[in-house]
């Protein structure tokens, strides 16, 4: 019997990853990705040569690991089935070859939609990166959400450059001026904890919070807002 050929099995305006591996104890996944390590997206219309047209598609995480752990992979799943934030997931869209970015953008929108402006979650985020970034305000009066989320990418994208285990501290000379202010605001320069050093591993999950934050509200509010604007938008609402 002829298998259903692979493109005929993905569902229209669903995007796909397809993972090659699957760690038994963190569950860590390896995916076919782009050279600056962001996964490649696929969908119905947009396949490489790369994917076999017996790939399975598994819906569950228990289906899907149960074929990886018993050599039967690799295994295209939905995007929608990942525990990525959309703000990670939307980082994705400018490494896409095969999938047009805006696409990329459109499927965040509409599978994770943008929090209400008034809703409790978004007011809180305010709060948060008006609190978080008055060190970035102070050198940046009119710098916007969108100004503020390229900052904190960059640094983000410095930060690959190092395993999580380096300390910060010791690698002070090597960061550009944006990554050195960003841990600076961590006081992540000052003597090193013997115990226990600042490590970018540690650092990089705040970068990833403060990231998330900010795409919060750039979806919500627009980019074009003025963070150091943001405290009395919050009291006027």
């Amino acid at each position: 019997m002829t298998k259903t050929p692979l493109a005929n099995r993905m569902k229209k305006n669903e995007l796909y990853v397809v993972i090659t591996s699957a760690n038994r104890e963190t569950l860590e996944q390896s995916w076919i990705v782009y050279g600056d390590g962001a996964p490649r997206l696929y969908a119905k219309h947009a396949l490489d040569r790369r994917i076999l047209d017996d790939t399975p598609i598994c819906t569950t995480w228990n289906s899907t690991l149960g074929r990886l752990w018993n050599g039967k992979g690799p295994v295209m799943v939905p995007v929608s089935m990942l525990m990525e934030s959309p703000a990670t997931i939307r980082r994705w869209a400018d490494s896409q070859r095969e999938v047009d970015p805006q696409v990329v953008i459109d499927y965040v929108n509409r599978v994770y939609p943008p929090e209400s402006p008034d809703s409790d979650s978004v007011r809180s985020e305010i709060q948060d990166v008006a609190f978080n970034n008055r060190w970035w305000v102070e050198g940046h009066p009119q710098g916007t959400l969108s100004d503020l989320l390229q900052f904190l990418q960059s640094v983000q994208s410095e930060c690959e450059r190092f395993d999580d285990d380096n300390v910060i501290a010791e690698h002070e000379d090597e960061l550009s001026s944006e990554a050195h202010d960003y841990f600076s605001s961590w006081d992540d320069f000052s003597e090193p904890d013997d115990d226990d050093p600042v490590t970018f591993g540690y650092r990089r999950a705040n970068l990833d919070e403060d990231i998330d934050s900010v795409d919060l509200l750039y979806a919500a509010l627009g980019g074009d807002v003025v963070v150091a604007t943001l405290s009395a938008l919050n009291a006027a609402g």
